[in-house]
């Protein structure tokens, strides 16, 4: 089956067929197929015109020689415009090679639309020049005009030069220009006259104002009197005048003394002023530390003592409560308060602790206060006496905790308890015992009996 099927597609050049191909040959067949139709109408369509056109010979057999030599002229001409056709297709792909005619049929359109639109310009731009060389043509013509009314002027001013050089002795131009001045005499006297004018119109302005002035006071009427009389009056006049000027230089003396003396006033101003400040200074340093007893100056030495003490107590109580700090009372500086953080920072009095919020404070003093001393004295053993038996037992952990940190440091802690927690923690102990005879022993490191 298949291969007479590909027998009878050989005839349409189908060598091979695969099964991808086979939609492709299909729509090459229905192509051809429709091909072949059409010019089976078509062949149809001639052959029905053939017998047609044999119809229109056998009736026109005396029309089929002229017809044979029209049908020549027109298969030379064909052949002539198949030639032209050729050459043209020739210069066409010489001319555009493989452009598309669409593609430079639009850009040569464009070409042409530019170029219109140039010629358009340039036309524009000759009607322009065109208006402009008409008008240039009528100045040029206007100036024509004008250079003939000119010459005709010149000719009439030169007639009348002449006639009235007749009249002045001259006979000829050369002597005429001969007695002609110098250039720079004639320069000379031009600037002379100048001068002159100037000069006259100086004087001239100067003239003026004097009569206007001399108008003006005589207007006035200021007196009537001689002019012998206005010199005596003038000549006493300048006696007043001098004696006004003794009296200006005697004032103007004394304002110079006074502003020396503001001057000195000015500096003991400035004095005092120094004076005052420093006076204040001391006030207020007698208001601190002033007294007759010198109270004062003592709660203030003090204070400074005090305050430290509270500075490095607060640095000790910090590692054993976050709850706490203490604070100078505002109205007593040598009392404490304490602020609690607990409380959003309440200030209270001491008095108001408890029995283990107490000794937590006190212990914290007596840490600062040690810690006071060592700067001048090293202190390397603290004791404590009691005060552990009030405190309940999270209190005495935070208590045994911060002598620990102590003992850590290299210090030697000595605690005097009936509190027996206090052993778990503690591992060097002294213990007193008591004995018959009202009597009591000591046992513990370092201990020994005493024979008697």
């Amino acid at each position: 089956m298949s291969g007479a099927l590909l027998s009878d597609l050989k005839e349409f050049d189908i060598n091979s067929l695969s099964p991808d191909k086979v939609d492709t040959v299909i729509t090459s067949l229905h192509r051809r197929k429709t091909e072949y139709e059409t010019m089976r109408d078509q062949l149809m369509s001639t052959q029905k015109e053939m017998e047609q056109f044999s119809n229109d010979i056998r009736r026109n057999t005396g029309l089929i020689a002229e017809a044979d030599n029209s049908a020549q002229l027109l298969v030379k001409e064909i052949e002539e415009k198949n030639v032209q056709a050729a050459k043209l297709a020739g210069e066409r792909v010489d001319m555009y090679g493989g452009k598309d005619p669409l593609t430079e049929e639009n850009r040569i359109r464009l070409l042409v639309a530019s170029a219109e639109k140039e010629f358009q310009d340039i036309f524009k731009m000759k009607t322009k020049l065109d208006s402009e060389i008409t008008s240039i043509d009528g100045q040029i013509s206007h100036t024509i005009s004008k250079l003939k009314e000119l010459s005709e002027a010149i000719r009439n001013q030169e007639e009348v030069f002449r006639e009235e050089m007749g009249k002045a002795g001259f006979l000829s131009d050369e002597e005429f220009l001969s007695s002609r001045l110098s250039g720079e005499r004639l320069e000379a006297l031009e600037n002379l006259e100048k001068g002159l004018l100037i000069e006259e119109n100086e004087i001239s302005t100067r003239s003026r104002e004097d009569k206007r002035l001399l108008e003006e006071e005589r207007a006035k009427m200021l007196t009537s009197e001689p002019i012998e009389e206005l010199e005596e009056k003038i000549l006493a006049f300048d006696s007043q005048i001098r004696i006004l000027n003794q009296d200006i230089g005697s004032v103007r003396e004394r304002l110079k003394q006074h502003e020396d003396l503001l001057t000195v006033k000015k500096g003991l101003i400035e004095s005092l002023e120094k004076q005052e400040t420093e006076c204040v200074r001391w006030e207020k340093l007698h208001d601190l530390i002033g007294s007759a007893d010198g109270k004062k100056f003592r709660v203030f030495a003090q204070g400074l003592t005090f305050e430290s003490l509270i500075s490095h107590a607060n640095q000790h109580l910090r590692r054993m409560s976050d709850r706490y700090t203490l604070v100078r009372n505002e109205d007593s500086p040598l009392d404490l308060d304490i602020r609690d953080d607990y409380q959003a920072g309440e200030i209270r009095s001491t008095k108001n602790l408890s029995g283990g919020e107490s000794f937590i404070v006190s212990l914290a003093l007596a840490l600062g206060l040690s810690g006071m001393a060592s700067r001048n004295v090293q202190i390397d053993s603290l004791f404590l006496d009691e005060g552990f038996g009030t405190l309940d037992n999270e209190t005495l952990e935070v208590a045994l905790d911060a002598l620990s940190g102590l003992h850590q440091e290299g210090k030697i802690i000595g605690v005097i308890s009936h509190v027996p927690a206090l052993k778990e923690r503690i591992s060097t102990q002294i213990l007193v015992e008591k004995t018959t005879g009202g009597r009591s022993r000591l046992i513990g490191p370092g201990c020994s009996s005493c024979g008697r």
